[in-house]
Order: C-alpha cells, then structure tokens, then sequence
C-alpha cells in the first residue's frame, strides 16, 4: 500500500470519527446547508447509518438519496459503500432478493475499482444471502471463496466473522462436526486477531450449534462469555442473543435459579431502550412465560405468551410463533384446559406444515433463482472477460498457425526420412539378391532370411513381456 492510500485512509478514519460524534439532529442540519458534491455523499451515509438501528425506513430513503446524487456527480469512490450499505438494509428488512441485486452490483463495483478488501465484503455479504435463499450450494461456494480471499489479503479483522459464518451455515445443514470445528477457528481467529465483533459472533454461533446438539453446559459457558464480552464493548445484538438463549438453555435444564436472575437481566436491559424492536420484545415475553412456569404462576406466564403473540402477529414473525405455540399449549395443559391445549398444538402444527409448504415452494423456486443470479454474475464478469478472451483467441490463432508450419514441417522431414531409408534398403536388398543370384542359391537364402525374420520377433516379444514384468 502506497503512502499516499495509507494517508487517505487515515484521513478517511479521523473525518468518519469526527462526523460519528455529531447527532443526527446535527447531521440533518449540516444537510439542508450542503452543496451538492462528496461532502454531501458523506453526509448522507452518516445519516443513513444513524437511522440504521431504529428507523429502517429512513434509512432506505436517505441511502436512495446518495445513490441517485453519487450517479448525478459520478462520485464513484463513494458506490461501493452506498450499495453495500443498500444490502444491509435489506437484509435487515428480509428483502433477500433486494439484497443480492445490491450486493451483485457491489461486487461489480469492486472488481473494477480492483479493490479486493471491498471484493471480500461483498462476498461475506452475497454468503448469507444466498443462506436466507436456502441457496446452500452456493452460500458454500461464497464462503470458501471469501475466507481463502480475506486471508490473502491479510484482511484478518474478517477471518473471524468468516468462519463464524460458516459454523451457522453448517449447523443450519446438519453438519455438526464442520460447524464445530469452523466455530473453534473462528473464537481462535477473534482472540488472535483480537476482533471482538468476528469472536462474538463465533461464540453465538458455536453456543448455538452445541445447543442444538444437546449439549447445554457447553452453551451455556460460551453464551456466559458472550454476555461477558458483549456487556464489555456495549453490543446490543451480543448481549440480547446471550441472554434470550442462557434463559431457553436454564428452561431446558430445570434451572430456576439461573433463569430468573437471567430474565430479570433481559428485563432491565431491554427496559432501557425505547427504540427495542417487536421481535426481540417478543422473545423477551416468551422468557418472562418460562420463568412463570417454573414459578407456576401460570396465568401471569399465559399474559406473557398473549402479549408476545400479538407482537409476533403484528409483524408477521414466524420464528417466534413456535415456541409460543407449543409453550401455551404446555400451560393450557397445566392449568387442565385440555381443549385450549390441543388447540395450540394443532396451531403449531398447523405452522409446522405451513413451514414445511413455503420451504417446498421456496425450492420449486430455487432454480429460478439460480438462474437470474447467474444471469446477473455473468453480466458482471462479461466486461472484464472480453480482452481475456481477445487475447486467448489470439494466441490460438498463432500458436495454431505455429502448430500448423511445424506440423508440415515436421511431415516433410519424416516423409524424407522414410523415403531415404527405403531406398537405402531396396539398394542393399538388391546387392544381396545380386551376390544369391550369383551363387545360384536365391531360394534357399529366402528362406534363412524368414527364419531371421521370426527369430527377431520373437526376441523381441521376450523382452517386451520382460520390461512389462518389471515395470
């Protein structure tokens, strides 16, 4: 890297620093004020990643904003960060498909601003898209490529996020042993490299994967960790999943002092943010229902199940809706209403088979999908293929114009060859005939010459089968 780049990035971190400290009130000051050129670009994405967290909306209105002025000044420099941004958001939306037309477009961008640290991103990016498609095969594909290209580069502030990745991809298919091992790699990468965000994510994964295994005394120690560290650098996302999943594995266990301490810590956590999402609130309910049931308050766990229900409902969320289900079944059970029991398990079932349906017509859809993706991944790479293949279309031709003059020639040399060595034998044949037919014993000498012939072959056949033998 020149000391030029080095001198642009460090200028690039101090303005990103300073603009980080601004509120967004500010930002959005400083924006009625802007003209319209890079400093504008760079307003916008600030105040697009403001809005990032709690208004997602927003956030997709004002990163529309910079795209249509970042093409209007041509500010190509800013496009990657803009598209990559565009990905996040739609991926935070679910809108999957969204996300890989952006993501495409940004590894695009990257491949020609020849830029393989913004080629990596796109490419951990494209990696869990493809998984949310249930394009396994391809979420594969991507991350191989992007681990072997993240450590090509040296870009070690990612080795860790890869392979916590792909120990989710793995468990998500059942492979538990790959997801273990791609989890070990990825906490070891985190604490060698120390990239707090890349371990994080590797305990959450591995935690994950050894609950799903049964296994909830080794969950319980890395989600324990993952609290710890999450609380350390003030990760939201870190330190909500820790808690939400120590309090499910307590639930597995019987452990009831553990689970109310844990509930009480998701409680006042989540009571201090007013920004906190219908998703994590609901999940934060079905932990209040586990810890009532354990204290057999049952009806005060039925109100916690109802209010988590409606969120989930408000805001069609499926996942949550399962273990809503299948717990109120549980109290309904508990407080004898057997009919209301039987009821919610027949709407889980229900769920279950609705589930089972949308992921038979998401495959039905698959190739579909795969075909328009490779359309899009061909179109990219068209441009930046058309000198390559000018180029081997040249170096066919010549080398078969090379190919072809040494073909003759090498015919006319052998032609040559085998024109002088059988006239050399019809000479010294017809000396000999010449010397038989002297000596009157033309016919005998034939038939020494045929017994020469025969001693020949099989001589040779000897040792034919002899180097065989060896070999």
């Amino acid at each position: 890297m020149t000391r030029y780049s080095i001198t642009l990035i460090l200028l690039f971190s101090a303005t990103l620093a300073f603009c980080q400290t601004k509120s967004l009130e500010d930002l959005l000051k400083d924006l009625e004020k802007a003209k319209e050129d890079t400093t504008k670009v760079s307003l916008l994405i600030d105040i697009e990643r403001k809005y990032f967290s709690r208004d997602l909306d927003s956030a997709l209105y004002y990163n529309t904003l910079c795209e249509e002025l970042i093409i209007k000044i041509k500010a190509e420099d800013y496009k990657h960060r803009c598209y990559h941004d565009f990905v996040k958001i739609y991926h935070a939306k679910t809108d999957y498909k969204k996300a890989l037309e952006y993501c495409l477009k940004s590894i695009k961008v990257a491949k020609h601003n020849r830029n393989r640290f913004q080629e990596a991103t796109s490419y951990r990016a494209i990696f869990n898209i493809y998984h949310n498609l249930k394009m396994n095969d391809s979420a594969v594909k991507y991350a191989v490529q992007s681990i072997n290209l993240t450590t090509e580069i040296g870009d070690t502030s990612n080795v860790a996020t890869n392979y916590g990745n792909l120990a989710w991809l793995y468990m998500d298919l059942n492979q538990y042993n790959k997801a273990v091992d791609y989890g070990l790699k990825g906490i070891e990468a985190g604490e060698h490299y120390k990239d707090t965000i890349g371990l994080l994510i590797s305990l959450n994964n591995l935690a994950l994967c050894y609950l799903d295994m049964h296994n909830n005394i080794k969950a319980i120690e890395l989600f324990k960790r993952q609290y710890k560290i999450g609380k350390q650098i003030n990760r939201p996302r870190s330190i909500r999943n820790s808690l939400i999943n120590l309090a499910l594995a307590y639930y597995s266990n019987g452990s009831i002092l553990e689970l109310e301490q844990t509930t009480t810590l998701l409680n006042n956590y989540n009571n201090d943010d007013p920004n906190l999402d219908n998703k994590n609130r609901s999940y934060q309910y079905l932990t209040n229902a586990y810890n009532f049931i354990y204290q057999k308050e049952f009806q005060q766990a039925e109100k916690q199940l109802l209010a988590a229900m409606d969120l989930a409902k408000t805001d069609s969320l499926t996942d949550p809706l399962f273990p809503i289900f299948i717990t109120m079944s549980k109290v309904k059970f508990s407080k004898h209403d057997f009919v209301a029991g039987n009821d919610y398990e027949e709407k889980w079932d229900s769920l279950y088979n609705l589930n089972t349906e949308q992921q038979l017509s998401e495959y039905a859809a698959e190739l579909e999908i795969k075909y328009e993706v490779e359309k899009k991944e061909s179109v990219i790479q068209h441009l930046e293929t058309q000198k390559e293949i000018q180029r081997l279309s040249l170096q066919k031709k010549n080398s078969f114009i090379i190919f072809l003059i040494s073909g003759i020639s090498a015919l006319f040399i052998i032609s040559f060859l085998t024109y002088r060595n059988i006239r050399h034998k019809q000479k010294i044949q017809q000396q000999r005939i010449t010397e038989l037919e002297t000596l009157q014993q033309l016919t005998a000498t034939e038939a020494v010459l045929k017994g020469e012939e025969q001693e020949r072959t099989r001589i040779a056949k000897d040792l034919h089968d002899g180097l065989g033998g060896n070999t």
